[in-house]
């Protein structure tokens, strides 16, 4: 996480520097992101970004965290919501992935994500995002074999909609038919 020194600083000049980063993680995928566009784009010395972080990665899941929503912790959430129901939260999932993905702002953010995410940045990040409260559902998400299903099926279908540059309403046209295909079984 950001130093202490980060959070001490005014916040207009915070939310410049969180701005350039979120430019950055937008326009470049983490691994061509690059500490000396943030630092001349923020106009900050150099050895001031490592004051405030303490490496690209400390900054991109500050980026993460700021302007995107954990899609695990959203389906959790949803399940606690509808009491367990799987087949509601499933359909409601889809609508609320488009919503976040298409209407907040972050689009290229998540898409960076979605399609340039790694072993190193998807371990790295369970040290960012998860806080105490939510690891142990997110922990019982993980273990669970028909979780990983599900999670593999729209991972994949979220990868395809930014590979094929899928509007909100194809997404959720093809999210409704795959959940249909897990509920009723795949007819050929």
């Amino acid at each position: 996480m950001p130093s202490q020194t980060f959070y001490k600083l005014k916040e207009e000049k915070r939310q410049r520097i969180a701005l350039v980063l979120k430019n950055e993680f937008e326009n470049h995928p983490f691994y061509e992101a690059n500490v000396k566009r943030i630092v001349e784009g923020a106009e900050i010395p150099r050895g001031s970004f490592y004051q405030y972080f303490e490496d690209l990665y400390d900054a991109y899941f500050l980026v993460l965290k700021e302007y995107t929503v954990d899609m695990h912790l959203l389906f959790v959430e949803l399940m606690k919501k509808n009491h367990g129901d799987l087949q509601t939260t499933l359909f409601e999932y889809g609508d609320a992935i488009a919503d976040e993905i298409f209407d907040k702002g972050s689009y290229s953010l998540y898409k960076n994500y979605t399609l340039y995410l790694t072993y190193d940045l998807e371990q790295r990040e369970g040290t960012y995002r998860k806080g105490p409260s939510d690891s142990g559902a997110l922990k019982t998400l993980a273990e669970n074999d028909q979780m990983a299903f599900l999670r593999a099926v729209v991972h994949d279908l979220m990868q395809r909609m930014f590979t094929n540059n899928w509007s909100k309403n194809i997404f959720v046209e093809k999210y409704k038919m795959y959940v249909e295909w897990i509920i009723g079984g795949i007819k050929i």
